[in-house]
Parts: structure tokens; C-alpha cells; sequence
């Protein structure tokens, strides 16, 4: 943190973690004072408590125990259920859940040794120990016991469902064709090429040239054009030969 020795307070004033944890030591604090004191600062307390609560999501009653050395990087999102022990120089991280839970025999909440760190979206619930020097990854569920030195990861940690990517449309579609087909994709396209094959090769038989055969003789278009001029009287040679030729195409 840059800055002399009075920004540097300022700024760390400021941050929400630290305000909750010095409200957190306060609600503590008065605990230990006589009823007269408990009653007037109580006040106080629950009011700073509940501003806590309201302004940075952060929810950790001061009947919890936590040892010195607590670090909140961020807020948002962090509930400790009554009952948790938390050891000392432990980092919670934002949108964690602590919380207790069980039967009548079983009911519980975890306890967590000392310099445990404790990432975004994670949820300990639970008559559970956590030992010292633990690393709980992002996201993970925890309900047993956790060994000290342990890392705890959720399995599997991400997975790739699309290569669409987030790229506009008409350069999604480049990457696309710049890509080799694989499985599925290769065979609907050799499916598609077949196909595209036999639509040429029918189009190439409907637009073939006529063969030698397939031209009429000179005697049979001469021989159609006299019948043609017998059946019809008034016109030419010429407009029967034409009518000749248009019947055989």
C-alpha cells in the first residue's frame, strides 16, 4: 500500500473487512464488561453490526471464536454461523459459507486451524476439524474432517464444453472453416460432399450433349415434314420441318 503512515491507516481503515472485524472485536469486548456497560454499548454494537451486514454482505457473530491475524481480502457474500472457531492468520474470502449443522447428537460447526486460507464460493458446514495450514480451493463442499498441510480442490476443476469462443459471428465462423473436422464434423461433411457429387452427376446427365444417335436422319425429318404439310395444308416445307423438329425435341 503506497502512501506515508497516515494514508495507509486511512486506506485500511476503509476496507470493509477491516471494519467488520473491529466490530466484530467491539461486540466481543463488551461481552467481558459489567451488565451497566453491556446494556448502553450493546446498542451500539448491534447498530454497527447490522450496518456491516447491510453495507458489505459480511455476516460473523461475535459469538464465534477467531484467533488474531484475520485477513477478509473482500466482501460480499460471507456468513459464519454462531459456534465456528476459526484459528489464527486465516484468510476468508468472499461468498464463503461457515455454518453449523446435524442431528441433536451431531449438530456442530467446523473448526479451523490456524493459517487456513479458505477461496471465493467455498462451503464448510458441519461438526467437521479443519487442520493447520490447510488450502481450500474455490467452490469446494466441504463435511469431513480436513488433515493439517491438506489442499482441497473441487474435481474436476473446469471443463471445456465449446470451442465457439466468444468471437462475433462472422469471425467465429472463419475460425470454424480454418479448423480441421474431427469425428462428427468429418463425417457430415463427406456425407455433404456425396451428396453434392450426385446432384452434379444428375445435373450432368440432364444438360448432356446430344449423342450422334440421338440425331434425327435426313430422309426421317424429310419423310416427318411431307406427313407433317398432308396433315396440315397451307404451310411450307420450311414451317413443316420446323414443327418436325420442335415435336422431337
Amino acid at each position: 500500500m503506497n502512501g506515508g503512515k497516515l494514508r495507509r491507516l486511512l486506506n485500511c481503515a476503509r476496507a470493509a473487512g477491516v471494519q467488520a472485524i473491529l466490530v466484530l472485536r467491539f461486540g466481543q469486548w463488551i461481552q467481558t464488561k459489567s451488565r451497566p456497560v453491556r446494556s448502553l454499548l450493546g446498542v451500539v454494537y448491534f447498530i454497527l453490526n447490522g450496518l456491516v451486514k447491510i453495507l458489505w454482505g459480511i455476516e460473523i457473530p461475535r459469538a464465534v471464536r477467531i484467533g488474531p491475524g484475520l485477513y477478509i481480502g473482500h466482501f460480499g457474500g460471507i456468513t459464519v454461523a454462531p459456534g465456528v472457531t476459526i484459528g489464527s492468520n486465516c484468510t476468508l474470502s468472499q461468498s464463503i459459507t461457515l455454518g453449523a449443522w446435524g442431528g441433536a447428537e451431531n449438530h456442530g460447526a467446523p473448526v479451523i486451524g490456524d493459517n487456513t486460507y479458505i477461496a471465493p464460493g467455498a462451503r464448510l458446514f458441519g461438526k467437521i476439524t479443519v487442520g493447520n495450514n490447510v488450502k481450500i480451493g474455490a467452490n469446494a463442499v466441504i463435511y469431513k474432517n480436513v488433515p493439517d498441510n491438506a489442499i482441497v480442490a473441487l474435481s474436476p476443476g473446469f471443463q471445456i464444453i465449446s470451442l465457439k469462443g466468444n468471437l462475433p459471428e462472422v469471425t467465429a465462423r472463419t475460425a470454424r472453416a480454418d479448423t480441421p473436422p474431427t469425428g462428427a464434423a468429418l463425417r457430415t461433411a463427406e456425407a455433404g460432399k456425396e451428396k453434392n457429387g450426385e446432384r452434379r452427376r444428375v445435373c450432368r446427365e440432364c444438360q448432356r450433349p446430344r449423342l450422334k444417335e440421338d440425331v434425327p436422319s435426313e430422309s426421317f425429318m424429310h419423310a416427318a415434314s411431307s406427313v407433317e404439310r398432308r396433315l396440315t395444308p397451307g404451310i411450307s416445307a420450311r414451317e413443316a420441318r420446323l414443327r418436325t423438329v420442335r415435336s422431337r425435341d
